[in-house]
């Protein structure tokens, strides 16, 4: 690690408490050194320093130039036109990253009480209103805003990136961390979101939310009922949060009107992607907590329980890949931008999928089970939980993956499964 960077860090601090904090006794250990390297990199690397948005991927270990693929505002208005989700371009996650990283400060401050993380859970929630209070597109919660301009973005979202938005933001609602003024920001930006909903989705647009110029969204991506089982608690959950931080009897009425049926259909999940098991258990979360009747409640226990079953099976094999050391998790990522592109609008990063992909797998997995804190944890899962984290070389680690494995080091850290 890049030390001279480290102390000129903001977040060094914080960085020197993780590295030489006593240990305490627990289910399973972590080296904490690991702890610091991940949140250094997420923070010099990862994050944009005007936008305040996290991106998928860096291509340098240089926090100077890490970001410097990111397409530009000239370069959105090119590919938007084969690529209107921007694929493969590093702007394809950013909300969902920004909500995993505020998960991250949130536990963090749980485990340490240190109050200079306000500043970090500030920074995210300044981007999260950036990416979804466009003036042209109120509501409309973009992936990520280009670093050349901060606020040029692809116009095309997703169900995924709403997710993740709101659930950020419902926690952040919830913490000591948090003022008066950022609930009122909170507020804002999921009444925005909920507005946008109620205005969208109807049998009119095939209850599709739609992209930010309001034409159909691409792939369906966007389409937030009469969806698969997986994905049914999105939409409830999103009135749901924006009831709960503005107390609007609309929001709940909208919240009532789909909650049941959405419990029922998530019943009948099965075969669901990684980040869509985890997206489709922060939803339940909040609707446990909505939830006033014990059926209601027992229904939707039952449903995350078994979601836990399925994701600790699939961190099982990506611990086994990842501890094999078939994959060079240190492969430098070269800049999509300079990629051929694919047909479907992509760049080609084919060759890089497994190893962006592996341990991000095994991150989602870990905190799609941690949503129900240790209960499902026996001493093999914690084994599969701890092992890929104490592997990783993550000062050379490229993707994503490194914030995901982050959220699960400090949710672990708070559930007591790791000393």
């Amino acid at each position: 690690m890049n030390l001279s960077i480290l102390k000129n860090s903001i977040f060094f601090p914080v960085l020197l408490f993780c590295a030489y904090a006593p240990a305490a006794q627990a289910s399973g250990r972590v080296d904490p050194l690991k702890e610091s390297i991940m949140w250094d990199s997420a923070w010099t690397r990862f994050f944009g320093k005007n936008t305040e948005i996290f991106y998928d991927i860096i291509t340098s270990k240089n926090p100077e130039n890490s970001l410097d693929f990111v397409p530009t505002a000239e370069d959105i208005k090119i590919l938007s036109k084969i690529n209107p989700n921007g694929y493969g371009t590093g702007m394809e996650d950013g909300m969902i990253l920004g909500g995993i990283m505020m998960c991250v400060v949130l536990d963090k401050y749980e485990c340490t009480l240190d109050a200079s993380l306000k500043k970090c859970a500030d920074a995210i929630l300044r981007g999260m209103w950036r990416c979804s209070m466009s003036p042209n597109a109120k509501g409309f919660v973009a992936r990520a805003v280009s670093t050349s301009d901060a606020k040029s973005f692809f116009p095309s979202t997703s169900r995924d990136q709403y997710t993740h938005c709101i659930h950020a933001l419902w926690r952040y609602n919830k913490s000591p961390l948090c003022s008066d003024d950022d609930r009122k920001t909170i507020a804002a930006i999921c009444s925005a979101v909920a507005d946008r909903m109620i205005e969208k989705i109807r049998p009119e647009t095939n209850f599709d939310a739609q992209n930010a110029d309001n034409t159909p969204s691409t792939l369906g991506l966007s389409k937030m009922w009469n969806v698969a089982p997986h994905e049914a608690a999105r939409l409830p959950m999103i009135y749901g949060v924006a009831h709960l931080l503005t107390k609007n009897d609309k929001y709940l009425a909208e919240y009532e009107k789909y909650a049941e049926k959405s419990i029922e259909q998530s019943e009948h999940f099965s075969n669901i992607a990684p980040w869509a098991q985890l997206q489709m258990q922060i939803s339940l979360e909040i609707m446990l907590e909505l939830s006033k009747s014990d059926s209601q409640k027992q229904k939707i226990t039952s449903i995350m329980e078994r979601l836990s079953k399925t994701a600790a099976r699939t961190m099982r094999s990506q611990t086994q890949i990842i501890s094999s050391g078939k994959l060079n998790l240190s492969t430098p990522l070269p800049n999509p931008q300079r990629r051929p592109i694919l047909p479907n609008g992509k760049p080609d990063m084919d060759e890089f999928h497994d190893i962006m992909r592996v341990p991000r797998c095994h991150g989602e997995m870990a905190l799609t089970m941690l949503v129900r804190g240790k209960s499902d944890f026996d001493k093999e899962s914690i084994k599969d939980l701890c092992q890929p984290l104490n592997k990783i070389d993550y000062d050379n680690l490229s993707s994503c993956a490194l914030m995901f494995h982050l959220a699960t080091y400090w949710s672990a850290k708070k559930h007591g499964i790791i000393e």
